[in-house]
Formats: structure tokens, sequence, C-alpha cells
């Protein structure tokens, strides 16, 4: 049984070895999207999946998400030769309880696949009656390929 143990050890460790090898090559980034800024107010009325590779992009993008502030505060610094940014807001909705979280960014078929998830409140929930403008935007590690996004 003593030789048993040594064995079950390796085996264990290649085990994760391999899980931990596998997920690094399928998933952007393994650790998965870090939020730069979320909420339920935005200047971005409508619809909008956006991947933003340059500071300039990045810059406008700011300038509209705050539009309806004043003053407007400084853009997050973002490494644009080592990310990219990822927004996904779901236009106005008209009450609160509304919320998108991107969950998740995966390589698959050479493309990036970018998961979000809209949340909405259930039947018959109290909410404020406030209109609602949900987003999120996220730093990944930059991907110079086609970028999917798939709401769920």
């Amino acid at each position: 049984m003593v030789r048993t143990v040594p064995f079950l050890a390796a085996a264990l460790a290649a085990s994760l070895l391999t899980a931990c090898i596998h997920t690094r090559k399928t998933s952007v980034p393994p650790d998965g999207p870090r939020s730069i800024a979320y909420g339920y107010h935005t200047g971005i009325r409508a619809p909008t999946q956006k991947v933003i590779r340059t500071a300039e992009d990045w810059y406008r993008l700011w300038i509209d998400h705050h539009s309806n502030v004043v003053p407007v505060p400084l853009p997050p610094k973002v490494d644009f030769t080592r990310e990219m940014v990822l927004c996904v807001a779901v236009g106005q909705r008209p009450t609160g309880g509304y919320g998108v979280r991107i969950t998740r960014t995966y390589l698959e078929g050479g493309r990036l696949h970018v998961e979000a998830h809209e949340t909405r409140p259930p039947q018959g929930a109290i909410v404020p009656m406030v209109l609602s403008q949900p987003y999120e935007m996220v730093r990944v590690p930059r991907f110079d390929g086609e970028v999917v996004f798939e709401m769920k």
C-alpha cells in the first residue's frame, strides 16, 4: 500500500496539470474577464456590444458612457498592447431590476466568444420605477481576431 501513495499523488498531479493546460488553451483569460465598470445607468442608451482595441476608441466609449455626467471622470488606464476592452450595454429598460454581466470568454474555431448574461426582475417583483441602462465593461488579454458576443 505504501507504493501506491506516490503513484496516486503523481496521477493526481498529472490530472490537475492536464486540466490547467486545457483551461489555458480554451479560456481567455484563465481567471475570466476583469470588470472595469458595471452598473445600471449609462449614457449608452441603445443596445451595444463593442470591442475596444485602441486608446482613441476607449476614450470615445468612455465619453459616450459618461454623457449624462458632469464632469466626466478620467477613463481607467488600459495597456492596449496587451489588453482590450469589451463592452455590453443592453439598452434602456423601463424599470430597475435589470442587469448584465460579461461572465466568460473562450476561444473556439479561431474566434473569441464572449458570454454575457442579462438578468430581469421576476414577474411581480417590486422594482424602482426609474429608467435603467444596464452595462458592463471588462478588460481581457488582447485578441486581434473576430469576436462573437453571445447574450444569454
